[in-house]
């Protein structure tokens, strides 16, 4: 009866305490009233307890029967004269009690994790001699690689380099703020293809439109070159028909007349220049009873009856080719 009473007491007393425990306190941590104690050790015996827990879980993955959590014992505070921790051993309290029950899922490999864990912390509390050994061997392995040759270039940077590389974490800035600029705004890309696509389409037509000018002048500057050329070489057919005409020569001044007067109507562009044309040739190709043909014709009668003919040439025969041509000469 007076135990039962004191447990009641003690209840009312915990519930009491948390009534009027002010409510804005700041939220604490929850400990486990029940916590181990700690025992205390030095450097090597915490490798001794070390060495014990692993035998503890080296017989738990055997038997399940020997997990027992509650050989593991207190919690260690380790203090040596350079430093001074503390290590709970909750953990492996709770998988031992866990590992008790043969069924659990994947046992094995979580025996097998606290054992790697163990073996870690064994190595990590070896002796000063093993961590000097351990840096010294660190050491070594470390100064064979930096003596490699690939270590052996390296140099200070000249201005070049240094612009150069401002210069590409630059544009890497650019790129990269576009980029985020395309994500926050998904019209971006379409926009930019199709105003290159139409850009590329102007451009070919201007280009083409260009190209078409520059051959229409050129085809005019040509015309007017060939032209001039024709209108000189009329003119000399008929400066030499003057001269032979001042020397009494008929026949050959009315045969200079009419070759003056083939050039002055091929410099027109009437028909394309074929030395095997015969003159009755030149007349059907001009149009059919239009002034040039008429006077053509006329020419060329008088023309084939006196070349052609070998008929006597006289002064109104030249007369009559000279007035016939500077109609021809004058019509264009």
């Amino acid at each position: 009866m007076a135990k039962g009473l004191s447990r009641i007491g003690l209840v009312l007393a915990v519930v009491s305490v948390q009534a009027f425990a002010p409510a804005d306190a700041p939220a604490q941590p929850r400990v486990p009233i029940f916590q181990p104690s700690l025992r205390q050790t030095d450097s090597d015996g915490y490798r001794a307890r070390l060495e014990t827990l692993r035998g503890l879980v080296s017989a738990c993955r055997d038997d399940a029967k020997t997990c027992n959590a509650v050989a593991i014992g207190d919690d260690d505070k380790i203090a040596s004269a350079n430093e001074s921790f503390q290590v709970r051993w909750q953990w492996l309290r709770k998988l031992l009690n866990d590992a008790h029950d043969p069924a659990l899922p994947n046992r094995s490999a979580l025996l097998n994790q606290a054992t790697a864990r163990l073996d870690e912390e064994l190595a990590a509390a070896g002796g000063q001699e093993q961590k000097q050994a351990a840096f010294a061997t660190a050491r070594r392995t470390t100064n064979s690689i930096l003596a490699r040759a690939e270590f052996r270039v390296v140099g200070r940077q000249s201005w070049l380099d240094r612009k150069i590389a401002r210069l590409l974490s630059w544009f890497y800035e650019i790129f990269t703020a576009a980029s985020d600029f395309g994500h926050r705004a998904p019209w971006l890309g379409p926009v930019l293809e199709w105003g290159f696509v139409g850009l590329s389409a102007v451009f070919v037509l201007f280009w083409v439109r260009r190209s078409m000018e520059r051959e229409r002048l050129a085809i005019s500057l040509s015309g007017q070159l060939m032209g001039a050329e024709w209108q000189k070489e009329s003119a000399q057919w008929a400066e030499l028909a003057r001269a032979e005409a001042a020397q009494d020569n008929w026949r050959e001044a009315i045969h200079c007349l009419y070759w003056a007067s083939i050039v002055v109507l091929e410099s027109r562009r009437l028909w394309r220049r074929d030395a095997a044309r015969t003159p009755r040739e030149y007349v059907e190709l001009l149009a059919r009873d239009s002034a040039e043909q008429n006077k053509l014709r006329r020419l060329t009668r008088i023309f084939e009856r006196i070349w052609y003919g070998l008929r006597t040439a006289a002064r109104e025969d030249y007369t009559q080719a000279l007035t016939l041509f500077e109609e021809l000469r004058q019509a264009g």
